[in-house]
């Protein structure tokens, strides 16, 4: 009996690490049976480096998405449906979020929900700054709105500076005191 016949397209699969580059990952089921995943379905969004996502060594469960026979191999995904962005996140939603970097123009955070989305250097705050590390610092907790999601691969757009624009009664008199130079702004999109 063949090993490889076993498995199914959709079936959840437990393998190891082999090995990692830019373009794949290898994994190691059982037997003679090998996974490959290639890079645009380690995940949902943007991603630069398959390397900083997962190691060699590593245990992982991905998804079946092709039987190559031929091959005796598995094509594989950890793109899991129930993670699909569109299902978890919209337009204007609030979410809660962790800064896990922050590089010349942008911010990436960690939602709740497992995404990741990037605030752009224009949408960090209403006063002027220099550098994204004057207003953010890795692993801050931040309140932030969806601003757009665009892909595949996703790319979520939120900001900081318009997380609470329309959902909390502020008195006029004290926006400035709120936000300073950006008073104007938050008065045209309330």
């Amino acid at each position: 009996d063949d090993p490889i016949r076993k498995y199914a397209v959709g079936q959840r699969v437990r393998g190891i690490v082999r090995s990692v580059n830019d373009a794949q990952v290898e994994v190691d089921l059982v037997e003679t049976v090998a996974g490959l995943i290639p890079a645009h379905e380690l995940s949902w969004y943007r991603m630069t480096r398959p390397e900083t996502f997962l190691r060699r060594g590593e245990t992982i469960e991905a998804d079946v998405k092709n039987v190559d026979l031929a091959r005796r191999r598995l094509v594989l995904t950890l793109r899991f449906p129930q993670r699909d962005p569109r299902r978890l996140y919209r337009q204007g939603m609030q979410l809660r979020g962790k800064i896990v970097s922050v590089a010349g123009d942008e911010a990436s955070v960690e939602l709740e929900g497992g995404g990741r989305g990037l605030i752009p250097i224009t949408e960090m705050t209403w006063r002027n700054f220099g550098h994204p590390s004057e207003v953010l610092s890795v692993g801050q907790e931040v309140h932030v709105r969806v601003l757009a999601i665009n892909g595949p691969p996703f790319k979520i757009t939120l900001t900081l500076k318009r997380a609470f624009v329309g959902s909390i009664a502020v008195p006029t008199r004290l926006i400035p005191l709120l936000i300073g130079k950006g008073a104007s702004n938050i008065k045209r999109l309330m």
